[in-house]
């Protein structure tokens, strides 16, 4: 007899573990879909938890602005992070598994996109884990920090800041994309998105037309 019991997940993560997460492997970047989003916490450290999350989806290079993730997961005030994302909410009155559902409804099988996005990611999985345990997304995952690190390798190696100018802020700056609702979820995740659709037109020009030679 095994001491060891399988984990029974509940309906919308089997749902969501049974998609395709191989469907744009060899997509063209313009037919692949994406989802940016960004997810402000508490701080950095891993016993810290999410305040608010915000996503959009990209595809051909359009965001679709009708369609929007923008959740209130709720924390008790007057920690540190109201520093930096102001007033913190206060505990929302919707259900975890109601938020859990919604935010992997809304990623589905798309590429996963963020600035910093492992942070996220990791934030995401420790979330719903926490609930269910073994929980892991398995969406592929793009970083625009990464990208503009690997387009502009060089010049990030060399210049002054070097790697601090990877910030979102100032990347947004420099391409000329409006510093909105800065250190929101779903401001930092259609600034986000705006980075993204740039990146992308300077892969295609580089030869990079397929989301293999992109990951």
């Amino acid at each position: 007899m095994s001491w060891f019991r399988k984990t029974i997940f509940p309906s919308f993560i089997k749902d969501y573990n049974e998609l395709d997460f191989k469907v744009y492997d060899s997509c063209a970047i313009e037919e692949c879909e994406f989802v940016v989003l960004d997810a402000e916490t508490t701080g950095l450290e891993k016993s810290d938890m999410i305040i608010t999350m915000g996503a959009v989806h990209l595809k051909d290079f359009q965001i679709n602005l009708n369609d929007v993730l923008d959740q209130n997961y709720g924390h008790e005030k007057g920690t540190a992070a109201a520093e930096v994302h102001g007033e913190l909410p206060e505990m929302t009155s919707r259900e975890l598994s109601e938020l859990q559902k919604e935010l992997l409804l809304f990623i589905g099988n798309r590429i996963i996109v963020g600035h910093h996005i492992s942070f996220d990611v990791s934030k995401i999985n420790q979330m719903i884990s926490t609930s269910h345990s073994g929980f892991k997304l398995k969406n592929k995952v793009l970083d625009t920090a990464q990208l503009l690190y690997r387009f502009n390798r060089e010049r990030y190696d060399n210049e002054v800041g070097g790697m601090n100018n990877l910030q979102l802020d100032i990347a947004c700056e420099e391409y000329g994309i409006p510093i909105e609702n800065r250190h929101t979820a779903l401001g930092d995740a259609y600034m986000t998105a705006q980075l993204l659709m740039t990146q992308l037109t300077v892969a295609q020009r580089r030869g990079i037309d397929k989301l293999s030679k992109l990951l």
